[in-house]
């Protein structure tokens, strides 16, 4: 009992300590989205040796849970190792040597015990023991079979909380091309703008030189025009 009990308790340790450390992976995800790639490297690195790390765990617990159960099959001080009063008394063997005994079953035998064919008083009393005995161990062998099963990890979330944060960088990463690109995009429409009004102020430039020139020689003819016809 006291084996299992520390078993049960480092158990419920590396359980916590594998959830904080999927949390702690989570954050360092959130904050890496900014970072440099080399920060995303380690990032995923890490994310990828703690995944196989679970996993070992998870095949090791499963191993653990599963010599459990096969040990529960024989209990200590049973019939079969403790004098018996002289009445044959209920035997259990092996986890898959027979099924288990309900309670309803026990009952019935108890009732065939107690029928006017029981050999003596004493044997009835020793069955009778027997039988509670057997009943309160498959209720304390489905307690432990249940505390076992409650103490399996449920990977399945870990690896699903791990994907998540390959997924929301992933998001990140397609959200910062969008920008780059709609940044580009902007970019060579701002240059096309600039060189149309380039083009624009040239042509302006070129249009009003050729007006100024025109004008400087209107006047020129005017002027001698003028000239002439005073002379």
């Amino acid at each position: 009992d006291a084996f299992r009990e520390k078993l049960h308790m480092t158990q419920q340790n590396a359980n916590l300590t594998i959830k904080s450390t999927t949390s702690a992976l989570q954050d360092l995800g959130a904050l890496v989205t900014h970072g440099d790639k080399q920060q995303k490297l380690q990032s995923s690195r890490l994310r990828s040796e703690f995944q196989e790390v679970v996993k070992r765990y998870s095949n090791l617990q499963k191993q653990v849970a599963t010599r459990q159960k096969y040990t529960m099959g024989v209990r200590p001080g049973s019939a079969a190792a403790r004098p018996s009063g002289g009445g044959a008394a209920l035997q259990t063997g092996g986890w898959f040597d027979a099924p288990r005994q309900r309670p309803e079953e026990a009952t019935s035998l108890l009732d065939d015990v107690e029928s006017p064919q029981s050999p003596t008083q004493q044997q009835q009393q020793q069955w009778r023991q027997d039988l509670d005995y057997e009943q309160a161990m498959l209720v304390e062998r489905d307690q432990r079979i249940r505390q076992i099963e409650a103490d399996m990890l449920d990977c399945n979330q870990i690896f699903k909380d791990l994907a998540n944060i390959v997924h929301e960088q992933g998001a990140v990463i397609d959200t910062i091309e969008g920008n780059i690109e709609n940044t580009q995009q902007n970019t060579a429409q701002a240059v096309e703008q600039l060189r149309s009004a380039a083009s624009y102020q040239r042509k302006y430039r070129q249009k009003t030189c050729f007006l100024l020139v025109l004008v400087v020689v209107v006047a020129a003819v005017v002027a001698l025009v003028i000239y002439f016809s005073i002379k």
